[in-house]
């Protein structure tokens, strides 16, 4: 009897794995992008936007006339956003990494729940003189988004010197 009821256990516990990955298996990570202009706050409508996996371009997007575009990201991916340098603005990245994700921990705990979208707002700079140079912000992440651990969430891992040097940058002014 307790032979049968340990093999029970087991099978339960097997069947109970197998159902909680398989739910995993497909997860889609959708977010949403609202890009607007720093300094006027309007939106920046056609601006091109590439998105590239392990530095291999997958898709390219122009925000819509509000702005806005989506994208959906699936797990297991190191994910770089490129928004351009189109209409005199800086070019500058944002990196989403949907590796390490713990989803036996993660605060969602049903799969329909992981399809909340994220939104996440952007800004774009316009250098107002020659002397700012914001070309820094090619190769540093405006933001560095990672699963983490602490609050079984998503959560920006950028530098808080970045938001210094661009407030520094955006103070020049030429001699």
């Amino acid at each position: 009897m307790k032979i049968l009821f340990k093999i029970t256990i087991g099978v339960f516990f097997v069947l109970w794995c197998s159902l909680v990955f398989s739910q995993m298996q497909d997860v889609k990570l959708p977010f949403k992008f609202h890009v607007f202009d720093l300094d006027t706050k309007k939106d920046v409508a056609e601006l091109p936007v590439n998105i590239f996996v392990n530095d291999t371009l997958i898709r390219t997007i122009n925000t819509d006339e509000s702005g806005k575009f989506s994208y959906v990201f699936y797990k297991e991916k190191s994910y770089k956003i490129v928004f351009s340098a189109a209409a005199d603005y800086t070019e500058k990245i944002i990196l989403i990494d949907t590796r390490n994700i713990d989803y036996l921990h993660w605060k969602y705990k049903k799969e329909d729940h992981v399809n909340i979208p994220y939104d996440i707002e952007s800004s774009m700079i316009k250098p107002k003189n020659k002397c700012q140079d914001f070309t820094f912000l090619k190769t540093i992440p405006v933001m560095d988004l990672r699963y983490d651990p602490k609050t079984l969430d998503f959560f920006d891992f950028s530098k808080d010197e970045l938001i210094t040097r661009i407030k520094k940058e955006r103070k020049k002014k030429c001699a």
